[in-house]
């Protein structure tokens, strides 16, 4: 609830084209929305949203380091508030890089789990 008002959940429908740069030492990972309401149902509840691009490039700076830039151009659709979007614009960006961050560190471990990923 924000400002006395019900928010719904926001949902994406995306497709991942990831492409490797080897002399670049860099891997992008690029998501643009598409429509297929028919295969992929909005959710119960929530608004689909779009994106025209939402683009991951991960860039080899050491052995231990690795350099991330994040491009996202995101219509949430519907009407949410400014104090709403910003705290999303402020944390959505940590968030999902602290989530690499642990993925990564599965990996190094030799987690199953990663497996999945």
């Amino acid at each position: 609830m924000a400002g006395g008002l019900v928010v719904k959940d926001r949902e994406f429908l995306l497709r991942r084209k990831v492409a490797r740069n080897k002399g670049k030492k860099q891997v992008t990972a690029t998501y643009n929305s598409f429509e297929d309401d028919e295969r992929f149902p909005v959710c119960a509840g929530c608004v689909r949203s779009h994106s025209d691009v939402t683009r991951w490039i991960f860039t080899k700076v050491s052995p231990t380091e690795t350099r991330v830039d994040l491009e996202a151009q995101l219509d949430p659709k519907g009407s949410l508030s400014p104090m709403l979007v910003n705290v999303i614009q402020k944390t959505w960006p940590r968030t999902s890089i602290r989530a690499l961050e642990k993925l990564a560190r599965k990996k190094m471990m030799g987690d199953k789990e990663f497996e999945k990923w």
